[in-house]
């Protein structure tokens, strides 16, 4: 849920806040290029990965303080709400990735093939998250 609303109010906060603000300091007509959306995408999934790990060590030293480390069945005094910041942040990137990787399939495939690619690269995300649910 927090990763799909932050994707939504990420979309919206881009296209109405980041695009126009860009266009001026920039003088591109889109913002910023394609590469450098999805370069920001990236980093701020390394920064959503970064806050992954801190709140798994916190997860760790509750579990450890309630003597519940090899424990695998009980239930560690955590609140689920710790894992906000990661989502939210994830959805955040996929707005730039997304759009990034979209604008980028259809700006350079021919015209011929832009839907082409644009299948494909759903496609590709959809094994991608095919796979995800197999390996969980």
């Amino acid at each position: 849920v927090f990763g799909i609303l932050s994707m939504l109010t990420g979309l919206v906060l881009y296209d109405r806040l980041l695009v126009p603000f860009a266009k001026k300091l920039t003088h591109n007509p889109s913002g910023i290029t394609c590469l450098q959306r999805m370069g920001v995408g990236f980093a701020i999934n390394i920064l959503a990965t970064l806050v992954s790990s801190i709140v798994e060590i916190k997860r760790k030293k509750v579990a450890a303080s309630h003597g519940l480390l090899d424990n695998p069945t009980a239930t560690i005094p955590f609140s689920v709400f710790w894992l906000v910041p990661q989502f939210w942040l994830h959805g955040i990137a996929e707005v730039f990735m997304s759009v990034g990787h979209l604008e980028f399939m259809y700006d350079q495939s021919p015209e011929s093939l832009r839907s082409t690619a644009t299948a494909l690269y759903w496609l590709a995300i959809s094994v991608g998250n095919y796979i995800g649910t197999l390996m969980v």
